[in-house]
């Protein structure tokens, strides 16, 4: 239970911390009072009828400043991990790129568990077999390497023959 409260919280965290602001600074201006009349006022049909257009406006854009406000946070969460791309050179045949999700980059950056399954599945997709061990995917010169400047996994396989 207290798990999915947790993640509630987590996915409308910025709803929260905008009704929150609202409430705070609806205080320090107004002082206490405030709620009170606030009560009286949403009672009145009347200051319905004047003030529900008024309302709309405010909650639409309300929303759409979160909206943005999220879709950017996620798109810079992204970044680094977009636009990233396998290049496989094979045995025999001509060398051939890919694109990967960023999901998938994220996990293989975070994890060399994860990085180590890769490159696995990568060799057995060229029928070949690796032995467990250490792989050094940071050194240029081996048939495995990791380029972060170019965001490219490069895997080169005429390099195990030698």
């Amino acid at each position: 239970m207290m798990k999915r409260i947790q993640q509630w919280i987590l996915a409308y965290k910025w709803p929260l911390i905008a009704a929150a602001s609202w409430l705070a600074i609806a205080t320090a201006v107004f002082g206490y009072l405030f709620w009170e009349e606030l009560w009286e006022k949403l009672k009145n049909a009347e200051w319905w009828a004047d003030n529900t257009l008024t309302f709309l406006i405010f909650t639409v854009l309300v929303g759409w400043i979160v909206y943005l406000t999220e879709r950017e946070h996620e798109r810079r969460r992204r970044a680094p991990f977009e636009n990233w791309k396998v290049s496989i050179t094979p045995r025999k045949g001509e060398p051939y790129e890919h694109d990967l999700f960023w999901e998938e980059v994220q996990k293989y950056l975070s994890s060399r568990v994860e990085e180590r399954r890769f490159i696995q599945s990568v060799c057995s997709s060229e029928d070949i077999r690796i032995k467990q061990g250490k792989i050094n995917i940071d050194d240029e010169n081996n048939w495995v390497f990791r380029d972060q400047k170019n965001r490219l996994y490069i895997f080169d396989f005429r390099k195990l023959e030698e």
